[in-house]
């Protein structure tokens, strides 16, 4: 949560929120640097790297930013707008189209 003033002008000067880390124990899916090292150990065959995906079962939001979903989301579907060259996400799918 970002927080605002409104300045002399009009204009509104928004301050950055404190942006602390963080530490939490035995949360894999905050530990970036274990899973950059499973992963860069893979093999580069679809198997392999289904395995890996797969291997924990559903993700699921880690309970230290549970309280923090609607930025997680944003910020997730940001970054995959960003890196969409192809413009994958930019008109709906049918399920005809891509079932399940």
């Amino acid at each position: 949560r970002y927080d605002c003033k409104k300045l002399s002008d009009g204009e509104i000067e928004e301050e950055e929120p404190d942006t602390k880390r963080i530490k939490v124990e035995n949360d894999i899916y905050l530990d970036i640097q274990a899973l950059e090292k499973e992963r860069k150990a893979l093999d580069t065959s679809f198997p392999s790297a289904r395995a890996f995906y797969n291997k924990r079962g559903p993700w699921k939001l880690p309970d230290a930013v549970k309280d923090h979903f609607k930025e997680v989301v944003s910020a997730t579907i940001a970054i995959m707008s960003k890196s969409d060259v192809y413009n994958l996400f930019k008109e709906p799918v049918s399920e005809s189209e891509a079932p399940g």
